[in-house]
Protein backbone atom coordinates (compact mmCIF):
# COMPACT_ATOMS: atom_id res chain seq x y z
CA UNK A 1 0.00 0.00 0.00
CA UNK A 2 2.88 2.69 0.95
CA UNK A 3 4.56 1.86 -2.50
CA UNK A 4 1.39 2.38 -4.51
CA UNK A 5 0.79 5.82 -2.29
CA UNK A 6 4.79 6.47 -3.07
CA UNK A 7 4.59 5.96 -6.68
CA UNK A 8 1.51 7.56 -7.14
CA UNK A 9 2.86 10.79 -5.73
CA UNK A 10 6.20 10.96 -7.59
CA UNK A 11 3.62 10.20 -10.95
CA UNK A 12 1.70 13.50 -9.86
CA UNK A 13 5.10 15.55 -9.13
CA UNK A 14 6.53 14.40 -12.52
CA UNK A 15 3.56 15.04 -14.45
CA UNK A 16 2.88 18.28 -12.88
CA UNK A 17 6.28 19.40 -13.69
CA UNK A 18 5.93 18.76 -17.04
CA UNK A 19 2.73 20.12 -17.72
CA UNK A 20 4.18 23.52 -16.19
CA UNK A 21 6.76 23.88 -18.66
CA UNK A 22 7.60 26.95 -19.83
CA UNK A 23 9.45 26.03 -22.84
CA UNK A 24 10.74 22.92 -24.45
CA UNK A 25 13.17 21.81 -27.06
CA UNK A 26 13.64 18.81 -29.45
CA UNK A 27 16.75 16.66 -29.20
CA UNK A 28 17.51 15.27 -32.91
CA UNK A 29 19.82 11.82 -32.45
CA UNK A 30 21.44 10.80 -35.58
CA UNK A 31 24.37 8.56 -36.20
CA UNK A 32 25.80 5.61 -38.63
CA UNK A 33 26.39 2.31 -36.63
CA UNK A 34 29.55 0.77 -38.38
CA UNK A 35 31.34 -2.54 -38.65
CA UNK A 36 35.05 -1.64 -36.71
CA UNK A 37 36.75 -0.26 -39.20
CA UNK A 38 40.13 -1.73 -39.15
CA UNK A 39 42.20 -4.40 -37.15
CA UNK A 40 45.74 -4.50 -36.11
CA UNK A 41 47.93 -7.64 -35.43
CA UNK A 42 51.14 -7.93 -34.15
CA UNK A 43 54.32 -10.32 -34.92
CA UNK A 44 55.36 -10.16 -31.33
CA UNK A 45 54.02 -8.62 -28.55
CA UNK A 46 56.66 -9.94 -25.53
CA UNK A 47 60.34 -8.87 -25.73
CA UNK A 48 63.25 -10.61 -23.22
CA UNK A 49 66.52 -8.63 -23.34
CA UNK A 50 67.99 -10.85 -20.84
CA UNK A 51 71.18 -9.69 -19.34
CA UNK A 52 71.96 -6.00 -20.48
CA UNK A 53 74.97 -4.19 -19.85
CA UNK A 54 74.44 -0.96 -18.79
CA UNK A 55 76.85 0.58 -21.34
CA UNK A 56 74.33 -1.38 -23.88
CA UNK A 57 71.19 1.48 -22.98
CA UNK A 58 70.16 3.34 -25.84
CA UNK A 59 68.23 2.51 -29.07
CA UNK A 60 70.94 1.94 -31.56
CA UNK A 61 72.80 -0.70 -28.94
CA UNK A 62 69.71 -2.86 -27.71
CA UNK A 63 66.40 -2.16 -29.91
CA UNK A 64 64.23 -5.60 -30.93
CA UNK A 65 62.31 -5.26 -34.01
CA UNK A 66 58.40 -6.04 -34.06
CA UNK A 67 55.74 -5.60 -36.86
CA UNK A 68 52.02 -4.05 -36.74
CA UNK A 69 50.12 -5.09 -39.47
CA UNK A 70 46.88 -2.66 -39.87
CA UNK A 71 44.07 -3.91 -42.34
CA UNK A 72 41.16 -1.55 -42.72
CA UNK A 73 38.37 -1.49 -44.93
CA UNK A 74 38.61 2.06 -45.87
CA UNK A 75 41.51 4.51 -46.11
CA UNK A 76 42.56 5.82 -42.64
CA UNK A 77 45.20 7.85 -40.57
CA UNK A 78 45.99 6.05 -37.76
CA UNK A 79 47.18 7.26 -34.69
CA UNK A 80 49.54 5.54 -32.77
CA UNK A 81 49.73 6.39 -28.51
CA UNK A 82 51.66 4.64 -25.28
CA UNK A 83 48.81 4.87 -22.58
CA UNK A 84 49.86 3.57 -19.23
CA UNK A 85 53.28 2.58 -17.49
CA UNK A 86 54.49 6.56 -18.10
CA UNK A 87 57.66 7.00 -16.55
CA UNK A 88 57.09 10.43 -15.27
CA UNK A 89 53.91 12.99 -16.43
CA UNK A 90 56.02 15.24 -18.43
CA UNK A 91 58.65 12.18 -20.10
CA UNK A 92 56.15 11.93 -23.08
CA UNK A 93 58.35 9.19 -24.64
CA UNK A 94 58.88 7.09 -21.39
CA UNK A 95 57.83 3.61 -19.71
CA UNK A 96 58.24 3.40 -16.56
CA UNK A 97 59.99 0.46 -15.28
CA UNK A 98 57.67 -1.78 -12.89
CA UNK A 99 58.50 -0.77 -9.10
CA UNK A 100 57.19 -3.67 -7.17
CA UNK A 101 59.75 -5.40 -8.23
CA UNK A 102 62.98 -6.31 -5.83
CA UNK A 103 66.44 -5.44 -6.96
CA UNK A 104 64.99 -3.17 -9.95
CA UNK A 105 67.19 -0.97 -12.16
CA UNK A 106 66.72 2.61 -11.40
CA UNK A 107 66.99 5.57 -13.93
CA UNK A 108 66.39 3.19 -16.87
CA UNK A 109 63.02 3.54 -19.19
CA UNK A 110 62.06 1.42 -21.89
CA UNK A 111 60.47 3.14 -25.04
CA UNK A 112 58.91 2.56 -28.78
CA UNK A 113 60.05 3.61 -31.71
CA UNK A 114 58.33 3.83 -35.58
CA UNK A 115 60.75 3.35 -38.18
CA UNK A 116 60.13 3.90 -41.68
CA UNK A 117 61.69 4.98 -44.81
CA UNK A 118 65.06 5.51 -42.71
CA UNK A 119 63.16 8.02 -40.63
CA UNK A 120 62.46 7.36 -37.08
CA UNK A 121 59.71 8.66 -34.71
CA UNK A 122 59.14 8.14 -30.80
CA UNK A 123 55.64 6.50 -29.90
CA UNK A 124 54.54 9.35 -27.38
CA UNK A 125 51.81 9.73 -24.71
CA UNK A 126 48.89 12.03 -24.95
CA UNK A 127 50.37 15.81 -24.76
CA UNK A 128 53.74 15.12 -26.03
CA UNK A 129 53.82 17.71 -29.25
CA UNK A 130 54.05 15.39 -32.06
CA UNK A 131 52.08 11.55 -33.06
CA UNK A 132 52.82 8.56 -34.75
CA UNK A 133 50.44 8.47 -38.24
CA UNK A 134 50.88 5.93 -40.03
CA UNK A 135 48.08 6.08 -43.15
CA UNK A 136 46.57 3.10 -44.54
CA UNK A 137 44.56 2.12 -47.72
CA UNK A 138 41.38 0.24 -48.16
CA UNK A 139 41.79 -3.30 -48.44
CA UNK A 140 45.58 -3.47 -48.64
CA UNK A 141 47.58 -4.29 -45.50
CA UNK A 142 50.09 -2.01 -44.26
CA UNK A 143 52.86 -3.39 -42.20
CA UNK A 144 54.69 -1.04 -39.69
CA UNK A 145 58.48 -1.06 -38.46
CA UNK A 146 58.73 -0.79 -34.54
CA UNK A 147 61.48 -1.00 -32.24
CA UNK A 148 61.25 -1.34 -28.68
CA UNK A 149 64.47 -0.70 -26.36
CA UNK A 150 66.28 0.16 -22.84
CA UNK A 151 67.82 3.81 -22.66
CA UNK A 152 69.05 5.92 -19.56
CA UNK A 153 66.38 8.31 -18.45
CA UNK A 154 67.33 12.09 -19.43
CA UNK A 155 66.57 13.07 -15.82
CA UNK A 156 68.90 11.08 -13.54
CA UNK A 157 72.85 11.18 -14.17
CA UNK A 158 73.50 7.36 -13.26
CA UNK A 159 71.70 4.37 -13.90
CA UNK A 160 71.38 1.68 -11.73
CA UNK A 161 71.31 -2.30 -12.84
CA UNK A 162 68.94 -4.48 -11.83
CA UNK A 163 65.77 -5.95 -12.86
CA UNK A 164 64.03 -3.89 -15.80
CA UNK A 165 60.30 -5.36 -16.40
CA UNK A 166 57.48 -2.99 -17.37
CA UNK A 167 54.44 -3.43 -20.35
CA UNK A 168 52.59 -0.64 -22.25
CA UNK A 169 49.82 -0.54 -23.96
CA UNK A 170 49.53 0.90 -27.46
CA UNK A 171 45.99 2.72 -28.13
CA UNK A 172 45.06 3.34 -31.78
CA UNK A 173 43.05 5.99 -32.91
CA UNK A 174 41.42 5.74 -36.95
CA UNK A 175 41.00 8.85 -38.71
Amino acid sequence: MMKKLIFTLLSMMLLSAVSYADDTITVNITGKVTQQTCSVTSSQTEFDFGALPLKMLGADNNAMDFNLTFSCLEKKNIKVRLQDNQYKPDHYYHIGINSSKENRATGIVAAIRYVTSGAVQSVSYLGAPSTVAINVDAGIDKVANFKVFYRQAEDVTAATAGIADTSVTLAFSYE
